[in-house]
């Protein structure tokens, strides 16, 4: 079985501030478009979570994602990000547009139950955000486990606690093939014959030195051969699409060590709202708190 691989997709028509696209919905639709097209002689096709940028992307976001994939005409199996989610809460899932793609019917969500495909009976399992690794069924099947969560290979800031490739495989002996996301820059590793492999976001959001040095790909992953090979996404250069006039305010590395905590830690822009998520997450509060937090600061924005 042939396989595609996705990253983040962080689909949003508000663009980051150093994008100069002059419409960056449209650009998000090009690409997705392109990455299906690099795709199309998969059987399946994965996505790794933060299909969107935010939980209140508006309906003309979610129809273009809809349309778009369902041009491709392949089965995509995903699991949800933070991005995805209100309040980082796995139980507002109910109510994100990754839900409504689910229930157009161009997106299978993996979760607490494992989805087999194919004659070669190959099973998907997911580990969505702030979800644990799911049981594995002990037979000979082809297991592939899609999970969001962050896994890299080095570290991104001063301190940061990052899960290596290897460490994860190791950790997780039953899977022959992880894709995972959260972590936007590419990479691929293995133990053995089993493979871990993140495509990295794609699209280049910021002018840190590692988004300009990142380039969009896409995997392809034979399960009889078991080997990957990286497919590079036709883009506009970055001097193109980014402002690099701007001089850029940087902050003491203290302070830029512990906002890039907030931000790489699940969240996407500092903020009370965020920081009271981030707080949530190291105290491990329960799942019904998050949710009344999520909907009462919903409430609030309103």
């Amino acid at each position: 079985m042939k396989l595609g691989i996705l990253g983040d997709l962080h689909i949003h028509s508000k663009a980051p501030e150093r994008r100069q696209d002059a419409d960056y919905l449209e650009t998000c639709r090009i690409k997705l478009y392109r990455s299906l097209r690099l795709l199309e002689d998969c059987d399946v096709i994965i996505q790794v979570g933060d299909f969107f940028d935010s939980y209140a992307v508006s309906n003309k976001v979610t129809a273009m994602a809809i349309d778009t994939i369902r041009w491709a005409g392949r089965e995509i199996f995903c699991v949800y990000g933070q991005h995805d989610l209100s309040g980082h809460a796995a139980s507002t899932i109910q109510n994100s547009p990754l839900q409504v793609l689910r229930a157009a019917g161009v997106v299978n969500l993996l979760g607490d139950d494992p989805i087999g495909f194919g004659e070669e009976d190959v099973m998907f399992y997911g580990a969505p955000f702030g979800q644990d690794i799911p049981q594995v069924v002990d037979d000979e099947r082809f297991k592939v486990l899609v999970t969001h969560r962050m896994i890299g290979d080095r570290p991104l800031y001063p301190g940061q606690e990052l899960e290596g490739p290897r460490s994860f495989l190791r950790k997780y002996p039953e899977f022959d093939l992880v894709c995972c996301g959260d972590y936007h820059y590419r990479f691929d590793d293995g133990v053995g014959d089993r493979v871990i492999l993140n495509p990295g976001v794609m699209m280049r959001k910021t002018l840190k030195e590692a988004d300009l040095e990142h380039e969009p790909a896409v995997y392809t992953f034979d399960t009889q051969e078991r080997r990957a090979k990286i497919i590079k996404v036709p883009c506009e250069p970055i001097e193109a699409v980014m402002d690099l006039e701007r001089t850029e305010k940087r902050a003491p590395i203290e302070l830029e060590a512990f906002i890039r905590k907030l931000q790489l830690g699940k969240t996407s822009q500092i903020g009370w709202k965020n920081i009271l998520l981030r707080v949530m997450e190291q105290r491990k509060t329960v799942e019904r708190v998050r949710e009344v937090i999520a909907e009462s600061t919903l409430k609030l924005e309103k």
